[in-house]
């Protein structure tokens, strides 16, 4: 992780070793792994630009920076700190991703190797998608990516964050299973996550929203289908309200996988990645047990005097915009795409879905017991397609 003082300075740039990761099934880091993570004396560099927005983003991979005294000894991984508002308990207009000071001129001959991953002119907007062993729902947004319009298309380009899928049934093993895959008119981008962290939803969040080529993002879950109407519907949305990057557009109209009834989805929205990181990004103390990532951010976004976040049922139901649709469990392979088989986990292997752990460590931040995190990317990473 990433120490560092509040006013834009860091202290110090420090990994752990690969020997002393967190348990992942209780991943509140204490004083003693930070101690053990200094005593490492492993260095990290990131890699800056400056986005569109004026935040200083980071783009960051796997590629090697290794100080002369400890050159052929490490390995580096990717990290980045946001110097947020959350973190200071106190409201700022912009927020800023920084680099080591004194290895600026070794980071960005380091971004000179960076894989070219920027959007084309004429996208505006980012569709962002988390992806974890799912093959039968990546296929199924692979077939719904291909119903857009022309204009729709054109006026993106996909991201895939893979969290940690396993062997044989990562994202990329889904896009090459697709014949011709590359022959069609969708810009596609896949970053992937080295490590299983279990339940790193917040990690993989912040990591989409730090690559994303464009301002605008627009994050889905793995197993919501977007009609092209309301994609039609979303992307006029935001053309109208382009430079008010301080909205956040969330409940999306959804029909449940029974076909019956509806309920607001309370994680897809479309976002700013300025919004998205004045509002403190995920805050990854969360990662490790189930639950309350939206929770949290939908929480601050609250709280954040400079954000407006919009409804988008109170619009979208009254004028008919096709519902979200949720993919039932039993989803099977759309037509004209090749589906991988699935991945079968048996009860006592699945991560446990209780929310008691981070329900408790949201109140503990809430009433201030707890600071809100400021450290990101805690993983290493890399990009795969």
């Amino acid at each position: 992780f990433l120490l560092g003082s509040y006013n834009g300075t860091i202290h110090v740039v420090q990994t752990m070793d690969a020997s002393m990761r967190h348990d992942q099934h209780q991943y509140s880091r204490n004083q003693e792994a930070r101690a053990s993570s200094i005593k490492s004396g492993k260095t990290t560099i990131t890699t800056s630009s400056i986005s569109s927005s004026g935040i200083r983003s980071t783009l960051l991979d796997r590629q090697e920076y290794v100080p002369p005294e400890t050159r052929g000894r490490q390995q580096i991984r990717g990290c980045a700190m946001l110097e947020s508002p959350w973190s200071r308990k106190s409201e700022v207009q912009t927020t800023k991703l920084v680099a080591d000071p004194q290895s600026d001129a070794d980071a960005q001959a380091l971004f000179q190797k960076q894989p070219e991953h920027s959007s084309k002119s004429s996208h505006i907007l980012t569709f962002f998608l988390i992806y974890y062993n799912d093959v039968d729902n990546l296929a199924q947004q692979l077939a719904s990516w291909l119903k857009f319009s022309t204009q729709a298309k054109e006026k993106m380009q996909f991201l895939i964050v893979d969290d940690g899928s396993t062997k044989n049934y990562r994202a990329v093993d889904v896009l090459q299973a697709q014949s011709a895959w590359t022959d069609k008119d969708i810009d596609l981008v896949v970053y992937e996550i080295e490590q299983d962290l279990v339940w790193n939803i917040g990690g993989a969040r912040n990591l989409g929203y730090l690559t994303a080529a464009t301002e605008w993002v627009f994050f889905n879950d793995a197993d919501t289908i977007v009609p092209p109407e309301t994609m039609d519907y979303t992307l006029q949305k935001l053309q109208d309200n382009f430079d008010k990057t301080n909205l956040v557009f969330r409940s999306f109209h959804r029909m449940r996988a029974d076909g019956i009834h509806f309920r607001p989805h309370p994680a897809v929205m479309m976002i700013a990645k300025q919004a998205y990181w004045t509002n403190g990004g995920c805050d990854e103390d969360f990662i490790g047990n189930y639950g309350h990532t939206d929770v949290h951010f939908f929480y601050r976004a609250r709280k954040t005097k400079s954000l407006d976040v919009e409804q988008m049922v109170e619009e979208m139901e009254p004028k008919g915009i096709p519902a979200l649709r949720e993919l039932p469990d039993d989803v099977t392979c759309p037509t004209g795409i090749s589906c991988l088989p699935r991945l079968n986990v048996s009860a006592e292997d699945k991560p446990s879905r209780s929310v008691k752990f981070n329900k408790r460590l949201f109140d503990d931040k809430v009433m201030g017991k707890k600071p809100w995190s400021n450290e990101y990317l805690r993983f290493r990473w890399r990009r795969v397609w």
